[in-house]
């Protein structure tokens, strides 16, 4: 029998050199048992040939199982690909981040599966000033501000970057550092104290908030496309610009979603996927198109439903700096909440 290829998904065997002719004698869940072996196997002997040949030779000892267990593979191979490349419905994507609770760990996962796929399709968020703008999914743009504070060390559980805390203003205040008696009756953690930052035990408030990250804001000026039914746009037909804006919902402590803002990317990333500092002195960040009024951040939508193709943008002016703000970790609390790492004083 030949070989499967090391990097056979299901570790399919080839051919068939020597099986004799009789029936079938293996049903599918004896197939799901020999492929999750073979899959062991692979992983501990690097896939050598020999060693899966005589696997295979062990296992499949007739050419109807053989055949089976290789349409069997083959059909496998395709749902996965199927599934890797298949196009969500723009009305699910909606749903499905509308309804996550972000405190659930498989919950968060399957989002971000969905946000991370390579194809989507037109996902748009409504107008503004003669623009369309459209939403390019992916959770991974924005990243924690750089700081010197050298970390602390955090029992809570961190999350992944999709989700991250937004923190008014440049710098995150420092903690004042005094014996460990003075940081006991002043209510300081020695772990918050040590960092030289406070440690967050709040949830969203008026010094910043949680939120978990949607992709690029694009723009068109092509003048018919907002006259389009939203099922016939195709996102492909017309130029899209990259505003440097990123779109992010909101979340509640209690894990739900909540409001949509955009948060201009101070540290975008190149062609080659390295990122660069925007120098925040010069005159070219945080405009919409056709638009002169400089926002770091501005919130667009009370809720991800309220965003479509048709409406104009909202544009709710609130009360946020103009010089780019702190980006920080956000964590799983000890009450189940969903707060930011650090926090500004």
């Amino acid at each position: 029998m030949g070989a499967p290829h090391p990097n056979s998904a299901f570790n399919q065997p080839t051919s068939s050199t020597y099986l004799d002719t009789t029936t079938m004698s293996l049903s599918t869940s004896d197939f799901q048992k020999i492929n999750d072996e073979a899959s062991d196997l692979r992983d501990k002997h690097g896939g050598d040939y020999d060693i899966m040949d005589a696997f295979y030779d062990s296992k499949l000892k007739t050419k109807a199982d053989f055949d089976a267990y290789s349409a069997w593979s083959d059909a496998k191979i395709n749902a996965m690909i199927k599934a890797e490349v298949s196009v969500p419905s723009a009305r699910k994507i909606m749903s499905l981040i509308k309804g996550t609770d972000f405190r659930n760990s498989g919950q968060r996962a399957h989002l971000n599966e969905v946000i991370s796929k390579p194809a989507h399709p037109y996902l748009g968020l409504g107008h503004h000033h003669g623009w369309a703008y459209r939403l390019s999914p992916n959770p991974w743009l924005l990243s924690t501000t750089p700081d010197d504070s050298g970390g602390f060390e955090d029992n809570r559980e961190v999350l992944l970057s999709t989700i991250l805390g937004m923190n008014h203003g440049v710098e995150p205040a420092p903690v004042e550092v005094g014996t460990k008696r003075d940081r006991r009756e002043a209510n300081i953690s020695d772990e918050s104290a040590d960092s030289g930052y406070h440690s967050s035990d709040k949830p969203n408030d008026e010094t910043g908030f949680v939120f978990y990250q949607l992709g690029s804001l694009l723009a068109t000026s092509h003048s018919t496309f907002i006259q389009l039914p939203e099922a016939q746009c195709d996102a492909k037909s017309v130029d899209w610009i990259d505003t440097g804006y990123v779109v992010v919902v909101r979340i509640h402590s209690d894990g739900k979603s909540g409001p949509v803002w955009l948060l201009c990317n101070f540290n975008p990333q190149d062609e080659n996927g390295d990122q660069h500092q925007i120098d925040a002195s010069i005159d070219s960040w945080g405009r919409l198109p056709g638009d002169l009024k400089r926002r770091a951040a501005v919130k667009i939508a009370d809720q991800i439903g309220h965003l479509h193709h048709k409406n104009p943008l909202s544009l709710q002016e609130v009360d946020v700096k103009t010089l780019p703000f702190t980006l920080v970790n956000a964590v799983i609390d000890d009450k189940g909440r969903v707060i930011r790492q650090k926090v500004t004083n």
